[in-house]
């Protein structure tokens, strides 16, 4: 039976599956998207201030920063226009998760005729996820389709009869490619290692002709899925602003953060170690089946590795390696090594292992033992996690706000209780409202941006972290009368109004 015809046959109890799966997932461990909790924390709060005022009708990047691309925003946005509290990203999140996993059911038809063992595959490929999931909502879940839609077309193109690769494969690749460079352009290796393995192929059967209308092909893709994000940003004067937010400055922050230890190297080598374990597979397995896997997985292998050179490697980032973990899981079951696989696998997940069991401790607390007086006497507050009355804390605070001037509101360094903002559901002045003093090491210009501002606009209220000693805010403060002060050791924050 064709492959194609094959996967078509049951797509509908599959799609209630994923979806069925991702929902449980995503409720379980994506901890601050879950509805389960009313918690927003972190980058994922970041991200949705900035989606909520680009609903709002501001002009990110220009009116709000942060270092991400603008469709990881857009699709904030999108989650916000169906539902202002978490419902709305949720579902988006639960079909990003769902389309993902019948890519890796399609690409794993593809390696393996079992059914059974993709499922176990796709089972340990979430196993994996628990570690890399972080937050939830982070950027590199929303990369996985792009990721995995061009692994997907071109295994299919491999393993096929196609003679010559389809130019519409090139053109999805070049879209997919379009929407990671302006979503983070370092997600992109597996797009990247597709380009490059194929380019190779055509090089080597001596068919340049072939190779260039490609080429061009890509390009008009990419050109597809950047070319509305570059208009609007134009039109709206806002180009440049998106081009650093996007690119320039994350080249400055590299520099700057980019000093690491030693035993962070370590723990970034281990858990890039799949990276290499899936070439040596896909080396096994194009000799036994005559395939040319390798040619893709050996660059994009490496581009991977790469981009993690001198790198923090905060654990979302390894969502990226999770490709060739379950590429590594089904390639071993289709070489009927079971033996081998078992342990393989285990040796991989024990670098994850910490972080997958302190995501699941996370979410026991934010979704039983903060609901629960008697759980929360016993374990107490854990650091790194909001503190347990947060919502009340935002509600004395804007209980403090008179509704109509709520639209004149600076925060600063505001991390990770940025999600304040999220709670009251508004969106801050300044464009700055995060992390102001590291943002201003990475680059000075910033600080007196901020310094102009504040001296110009002088916001009616400013909402500050109790411990920040930056001397642009202290400068300020001088013309503000501290209103409140949260009392919890566990979360200062001050809440300021402008004199007279």
């Amino acid at each position: 039976m064709d492959k194609t015809k094959d996967m078509s046959t049951n797509l509908t109890k599959r799609t209630i599956c994923w979806l069925l799966i991702s929902s449980i997932f995503l409720l379980l461990f994506s901890s601050y998207a879950s509805p389960l909790n009313n918690y927003y924390w972190g980058d994922a709060a970041i991200f949705r201030t900035l989606g909520l005022g680009w609903l709002n009708g501001k002009v990110i990047f220009k009116d709000l920063f942060d270092q991400k691309g603008p469709y990881l925003y857009l699709f904030q946005m999108i989650g916000l226009a169906i539902s202002k509290g978490k419902i709305g990203i949720f579902l988006l999140e639960i079909l990003n998760l769902s389309i993902s996993l019948e890519l890796l059911y399609r690409i794993g038809r593809y390696i393996i005729p079992s059914s059974k063992k993709i499922f176990i595959s796709i089972l340990i490929f979430l196993i994996f996820y628990t570690a890399t999931i972080g937050e939830g909502n982070m950027c590199e879940e929303w990369s996985l389709i792009f990721t995995l839609l061009p692994l997907y077309l071109c295994i299919k193109y491999l393993k096929g009869s196609n003679l010559y690769h389809p130019l519409l494969y090139t053109l999805i690749y070049g879209c997919c490619f379009g929407v990671l460079s302006l979503l983070r352009i370092n997600n992109a290796c597996i797009n990247i290692g597709i380009l490059l393995g194929l380019s190779f192929l055509y090089i080597k059967n001596n068919e340049i002709k072939r190779l260039i209308p490609n080429i061009l092909i890509f390009i008009l893709g990419m050109l597809i899925s950047i070319t509305p994000m570059i208009l609007y940003f134009y039109y709206n004067n806002a180009l440049d602003d998106m081009i650093y937010s996007t690119f320039l400055y994350n080249l400055k922050y590299k520099e700057v953060w980019g000093e690491v230890n030693l035993s962070l190297i370590v723990s970034n080598c281990l858990k890039l170690f799949p990276c290499l374990i899936c070439i040596f597979f896909s080396y096994r397995y194009d000799k036994k089946y005559k395939t040319k896997f390798s040619y893709i997985i050996l660059p994009s292998s490496f581009i991977t590795l790469l981009t993690f050179y001198n790198c923090w490697g905060y654990n979302h980032y390894f969502t990226i390696v999770l490709p060739f973990i379950y590429i590594t899981t089904v390639m071993s079951c289709s070489l009927q090594q079971k033996k081998w696989t078992y342990i393989i696998l285990l040796l991989l997940f024990l670098p994850y292992s910490v972080n997958s069991i302190r995501c699941l401790g996370k979410n026991i607390n934010l979704n039983i033992v903060y609901r629960n007086d008697y759980l929360y006497k016993k374990v107490g507050y854990i650091n790194g996690l909001p503190v347990r009355n947060l919502n009340d804390e935002v509600n004395k605070i804007m209980d403090y706000i008179p509704v109509n001037e709520r639209d004149s509101i600076y925060c600063y360094n505001l991390f990770p209780y940025n999600g304040i903002l999220s709670i009251a559901n508004i969106t801050p002045i300044g464009k700055y409202f995060w992390l102001q003093d590291n943002i201003s090491k990475v680059d000075i210009k910033v600080k007196q941006e901020i310094h102009d501002y504040l001296i110009k606009n002088k916001p009616l209220w400013i909402i500050y972290d109790y411990y920040s000693k930056e001397s642009v805010l202290n400068q300020v403060l001088v013309d503000y009368n501290i209103v409140y002060t949260t009392d919890n050791k566990n979360m200062r924050i001050n809440l300021c109004r402008r004199k007279n």
